[in-house]
């Protein structure tokens, strides 16, 4: 016997199809209502087990489809939902369903149910349509089983969404690792253009040297300059008593130290002049002796045509 098993859960479809494996029938499954009248279309199944609550396409409204069908309106359609009631039912038996059973069906109560449509293909009964089957009670050891393989399939599935996730973190990391060993590596080149300690240290104690060359090159200056100072104050000091006041002695220092500026100025202007003077004196002397070289050139090459031309009259006559 060939059975369609259509439900929505994963887990439940692959339980469910185990249990019929055992039983020796054929399964064919879909995951929607849409997809079960697909399958219809390409398979032919003795029995379809379909569960109600469903996205898009309820186990109802599929029942009632496949019976509108005349290819496939005498086949029967078992409805596996937890839903209860009379109106349920009353919806369920219109559309054409054939029996409910509770979710997750008894094994017991589908072995019933396949017994009797086994029984029908051999002795057709006179009267039909057949009656729905009656409650049966709740296989224990069928729930057992079942509840086994869901718990099964469930942390299978758990282990393989871990799995992935594994991997996933595996190459992020390793993506990670490359970048940090890039940067470490553009780090480690950075490193090899500085200095080590010793140059660094040789480098700030001669920078020390200069600057102290330069500080004591100052403070002589600055000594000769106190020097100069003292002993103009020195030569003052021996003037006259009219002249021995401290208001005429700062007048007298800064006049000297004007006088010492505009002397300065002078002398850096002479020298200037001086300089312009030497280099132009250089270029005019320059200048002469072109003109010298470019004289005796031309005389050269005056005595040397004249050569050549009483050569060749020498030769023609």
């Amino acid at each position: 016997m060939k059975v369609l098993l259509v439900d929505d859960s994963k887990s439940a479809r692959f339980a469910l199809r185990s249990m019929l494996g055992k039983k020796g029938l054929d399964v064919v499954m879909a995951e929607s209502g849409e997809e079960a009248i697909d399958v219809l279309k390409d398979h032919k199944v003795d029995l379809v087990l379909m569960d109600q609550s469903m996205p898009g396409m309820g186990g109802i409204e599929a029942t009632r489809r496949i019976k509108n069908d005349p290819a496939t309106a005498d086949l029967p359609v078992v409805l596996c939902t937890s839903a209860e009631g009379e109106e349920f039912e009353r919806k369920a038996e219109e559309a054409g369903v054939m029996s409910i059973l509770s979710k997750p069906p008894a094994m017991q109560a589908l072995q019933q149910i396949i017994a009797r449509l086994e029984q029908e293909e051999k002795a057709p009964p006179a009267t039909p349509p057949a009656t729905p089957a009656a409650p049966v009670g709740i296989d224990i050891d069928g729930l057992k089983r079942q509840l086994e393989s869901d718990l099964g399939l469930w942390l299978q599935e758990i282990l393989d969404n871990s799995l992935d996730g594994v991997n996933h973190e595996i190459r992020g990391l390793g993506s990670r690792l490359e970048q940090l060993e890039a940067q470490h590596h553009e780090v480690r080149s950075s490193l090899a253009d500085i200095p080590d300690a010793e140059t660094l240290k040789k480098a700030a104690a001669k920078a020390g040297e200069q600057a102290r060359d330069k500080l004591e090159t100052l403070q002589a200056s600055l000594a000769e300059q106190r020097e100069a100072i003292d002993s103009l104050a020195a030569q003052v000091d021996n003037q006259p008593s009219v002249l021995n006041q401290e208001p005429f002695i700062d007048e007298l220092r800064l006049t000297v130290n004007q006088q010492i500026g505009e002397l300065k100025d002078r002398q850096d202007e002479l020298l200037n002049e001086v300089s312009s003077r030497v280099r132009s004196e250089i270029q005019a002397a320059q200048q002469q002796q072109m003109r010298k070289v470019y004289v005796v050139v031309g005389v050269a090459f005056a005595v040397l045509a004249a050569a050549i031309a009483a050569l060749a009259s020498g030769a023609l006559g």
